[in-house]
């Protein structure tokens, strides 16, 4: 069994991604879900996606570090390119997509939420990009939160790599809705995604392809700036400091700060 299972239920296509204890986005995780993306692209029955974590309390965690350095002899080929790939995929699904978020989102796993058209979150869900503290930055996530959220609110949380919590996030626009918990399955009556697959099919694929058309343009293009931007950070000895000092739970000291100051030998006379 693969790390994303799919099914299909009166038109709602549920993609979970179960790899404990983080759902991290490996590359088996991400090559897993683009086989599932792909299964159903084609699929006229399908009027909506979810995307979910069947691991309760975190939906991704972000990327697997223990993977870093085996791609950084060629990070744009093994990783960045892959990576940025999925989540245009994702986002190009001819129908809406709706992303499920029970507890942690962070780093790619955030990105892999904002690659989708709406947000939902539990009310104890945290939210953020924090890999300027491992010396990464999440590229793809700051082109689609300054289209989200406006310059200034992406930078925030991005310069400071900081997480918010679920009515933080309601309020500054990063999730549509805050559910004290989510419903038992996404084809429950109740849920977001049952109420827009009870609407018109065709309605809802020509509301997709217009909203699609809109951001294309300017989108792709900082979407491509932003690949090249990553081959930098990755060919950045901070990141792999940054990480492998995270791995092994060691204070961080990042090659782009210098070598720490000595210490003066005070002499008494």
């Amino acid at each position: 069994m693969g790390a994303v299972a799919l099914e299909v239920v009166d038109s709602v296509a549920v993609a979970s991604m179960s790899s404990p204890p983080l759902n991290l986005l490996s590359r088996q995780m991400l090559t897993d879900l683009h086989s599932v993306l792909e299964s159903l692209r084609d699929d006229s029955s399908v009027s909506v996606l979810v995307v979910r974590s069947d691991i309760s309390g975190v939906f991704s965690a972000g990327s697997d570090m223990k993977e870093f350095t085996e791609v950084s002899e060629d990070p744009l080929n093994r990783k960045i390119l892959f990576e940025d790939y999925l989540l245009r995929y994702l986002e190009r699904m001819p129908f809406p997509t709706i992303a499920e978020i029970d507890g942690h989102a962070l780093g790619g796993g955030f990105e892999l939420a904002l690659a989708c058209d709406l947000r939902v979150a539990t009310s104890t869900s945290k939210i953020g990009l924090p890999e300027v503290k491992i010396g990464g930055l999440g590229t793809n996530g700051l082109v689609r939160l300054i289209d989200l959220v406006g310059r200034s609110r992406a930078l925030d949380l991005v310069y400071t790599g900081r997480s918010v919590g679920a009515s933080e996030a309601l309020e500054m626009g990063l999730v549509n809705r805050v559910l004290d918990e989510l419903p038992a399955a996404a084809f429950d009556p109740s849920s977001l995604a049952r109420l827009i697959a009870d609407q018109s099919r065709s309605s809802l694929r020509f509301a997709k392809g217009l909203a699609s058309q809109h951001a294309t343009s300017a989108l792709e293009q900082f979407l491509d700036e932003g690949v090249r931007i990553q081959r930098d950070v990755f060919a950045s000895p901070d990141l792999l400091a940054g990480s492998s000092a995270f791995l092994k739970k060691k204070e961080i000291r990042f090659p782009s700060h210098g070598a720490p100051p000595s210490k003066e030998t005070s002499h008494d006379s």
